[in-house]
Parts: C-alpha cells; sequence; structure tokens
C-alpha cells in the first residue's frame, strides 16, 4: 500500500492556524499512529515559499530562487511513515505550474489535498485585516474596491495570482484536482455551528481516533483586530517608509507586539467590528454563489464536508469573526483605540528599535 500526503492548502482564514496548532501540539502522539507533521513549527509557510521562490515585501512579492530541496529534505526526515500531513496557505497562492511541480516532486506518496473555506463575506474582511497586519495601507472599502468592482485590477501581486484567484473555491479545486485527480480533493466548509468538522475531517482523512486533535488547553489563538485596532495598524502602515529594512523591524514588531497582544489580550468591550459595506456583502454573495455552482459542475467534484449552501449567506451580514466585540457598526475611520491596545503597540515598537540598534539579527522567514 502506498504512502499517503495529506496537504492542507488553506487558504488564510479558514480555521488554518486551529488545525496547524491542533497538528504541532499532538505531534507526538501523531507518530504513535503513524502520522507525521514534520518539521518544529505550526506550519510550513518557510518551506513552501522557498520551493515557490518567494520572500514577501509589503504588497510586493519578491522572487528568489527556488529552492525545493528544502521541501525534499522535509519529506526524507520522514520517509517511512505511512501518512504525513503538511499545511500552509502559501500552497493556495500556486499557480498550475506551481501545483504539477509540486505534486511531481512527491512521487512516492498518493496526494490528498484539503481546502477549507467558510462564506465569502467573513473571509473577506477578515483576509484584510491579515493583509493590514502584514502592510497593507488601503481602508477596507478600498481593498474591497480593488478586490470586488469589476474592471478594479485587483490586488496583484507580481509574482503570484490576482486575490480572487488565490480564494476562488472551484479554481482551488479545479486546479489541484487537475493533478491530484478531483475525488482526491477534500473541501471542509467552516461553520461555527460545527466547529469541530475541521478536526473530524482531518482525523478521518489520517485514521485518527476521534478526538485526538481536539485543541490542547492554551493553544495559540488567532483572534481578528477590532476596527478600531485595525484602523491603527493601519494607519501606522500608511506613514512608513516601504522599504525591506523598515519591513524587517515591521515584521519583528507584528511577531512581538502585535501578535503577542492578538494571542493573549480579549478586544475591547468598547470597540466594533469590521464591517463591510452592502454593496460589498452584495457583490461577495455572487461571487460565491458562482464558486459553488461552478464547484458543483466539475466532472469529478470534491468530496465535500459540510453544506456547500451555507457557503452563500441570506441572512444580514456578520461582519468580522464572533471572536470580535458586537456592538453597533464603526464609524467609517474609527478615531479611538484602547490605550491598552495603543500602550502595546508603543512599547512594542520601542522595543524593537532598541533591539535593532544593539544589534539583534531579524527573526527566520
Amino acid at each position: 500500500m502506498r504512502k499517503q500526503l495529506v496537504v492542507h492548502i488553506g487558504p488564510r482564514k479558514t480555521g488554518t492556524t486551529a488545525i496547524q496548532s491542533a497538528l504541532a501540539g499532538h505531534r507526538d502522539e501523531l507518530v504513535a499512529h503513524g502520522v507525521a507533521y514534520p518539521g518544529e513549527r505550526n506550519q510550513h509557510h518557510q518551506v513552501v515559499n522557498r520551493f515557490l521562490g518567494r520572500k514577501v515585501l509589503w504588497h510586493n512579492d519578491l522572487e528568489t530562487d527556488q529552492q525545493p530541496k528544502k521541501l525534499d529534505q522535509l519529506l526524507r526526515s520522514v520517509r517511512d511513515v505511512p501518512r504525513v500531513v503538511m499545511s500552509s496557505e502559501v500552497l493556495s497562492q500556486f499557480l498550475p505550474a506551481d501545483i504539477d511541480r509540486f505534486v511531481a516532486a512527491i512521487p512516492d506518496r498518493d496526494v490528498t489535498v484539503v481546502i477549507s473555506y467558510r462564506r465569502y463575506e467573513d473571509l473577506l474582511p477578515s483576509t484584510w485585516q491579515q493583509a493590514v497586519k502584514e502592510g497593507l495601507p488601503l481602508t477596507l472599502e478600498q481593498w474591497l474596491t480593488q478586490v470586488l468592482q469589476p474592471g478594479a485590477g485587483g490586488i496583484v501581486f507580481p509574482s503570484n495570482p490576482a486575490f480572487p484567484r488565490r480564494t476562488d473555491l472551484a479554481t482551488l479545486a479545479e486546479d489541484w484536482g487537475r493533478v491530484v485527480g478531483g475525488e482526491n480533493v477534500v473541501v471542509v466548509v467552516v461553520d461555527s455551528s460545527d466547529p469541530q468538522r475541521i478536526f473530524r475531517t482531518f482525523e478521518e482523512l489520517l485514521a485518527l481516533p476521534e478526538g485526538l486533535l481536539d485543541p490542547l488547553p492554551g493553544a495559540r489563538g488567532n483572534r481578528s483586530m477590532t476596527a478600531e485596532e485595525a484602523e491603527f495598524v493601519r494607519a501606522s502602515n500608511a506613514l512608513m517608509v516601504q522599504d525591506e529594512a523598515t519591513f524587517e523591524l515591521f515584521r519583528l514588531y507584528r511577531m512581538r507586539a502585535l501578535s503577542t497582544f492578538l494571542n493573549t489580550q480579549p478586544p475591547d468591550a468598547a470597540d466594533h467590528r469590521s464591517v463591510m459595506p452592502a454593496w460589498a456583502v452584495a457583490r461577495a454573495r455572487e461571487e460565491c454563489s458562482s464558486m459553488v455552482d461552478r464547484l458543483t459542475a466539475l466532472p469529478v467534484p470534491p468530496r465535500v464536508m459540510g453544506e456547500l449552501a451555507t457557503l452563500v449567506g441570506t441572512e444580514a451580514p456578520e461582519g468580522a469573526p464572533s471572536d470580535a466585540p458586537d456592538t453597533t457598526s464603526p464609524p467609517a475611520t474609527p478615531s479611538r483605540v484602547s490605550t491598552g491596545f495603543a500602550a502595546a503597540m508603543l512599547a512594542g515598537a520601542l522595543r524593537v528599535a532598541v533591539n535593532s540598534r544593539s544589534g539583534e539579527p531579524p527573526a527566520a522567514r
């Protein structure tokens, strides 16, 4: 019987952090069941980025030498394990040629591709927030206009496809299914009514006991920013010099101040969710309905865990994810932020500045 590789491609903001933390947190138990989650990190971004030949600099994806040996080294470290699982949202950014090359680099395993997906109207503001964390200076409405308005051009990266392609469920299933077979693509519908679905799916695919991947106490969180927090970071981005030296400092700041705060502190009760304007909600629902239609019309449609119909919202929009405060809609441009958040960000920036002057090396990409 051939060995198996389960590849979770995201896209981002679809429960990826939760399943990555669960897999990394249960590494020892996985081994006992003939499963490996290779490496030491929570995810495999670095290996996949190097395979792609890419490093991120704010809006630009700077091309670098492709390093397929890193993927080969990772898989050789678990070559005798029957079932291996990898997870990186970067995989959702692969063009068809990248997918061909990736699967060809794994000739000794049968590949199953897992796509986690949530309602498009919820995915968009979460994705905007993630881009803001990484340096995007655009407001939510400016960004949505580029993404959703016909002819606006989309968020285009030099070495990767435009943003809409990377989050188009049908295109992801079609592109990967063309190489691994549609029957070997699994779509997990991320739904708040069944928060354990993604864990149960991986347990089934990896032949694990039910409940083994339940999150550990104190597992890493990834809460969304509130509208006020996001505006603070976005406005800071707009004031920054956009060069590589500044980016390195910003990356350290994001890792050591922003991420730490969001992973440990609840949102301020007076803050708001980031909410999409009505025109964007309507447009997102049209796009998602089209994705679902195209997905089900594929010659060999993927296996679906959950109900595709739940991806197309019909009720009033939820706005940002449910872990942000559920209060009235925020102003178009929030003008305040909690003193706790502002103090944490200032202190974090000062720490990074002081450490950089003392010659502290930047964190590994």
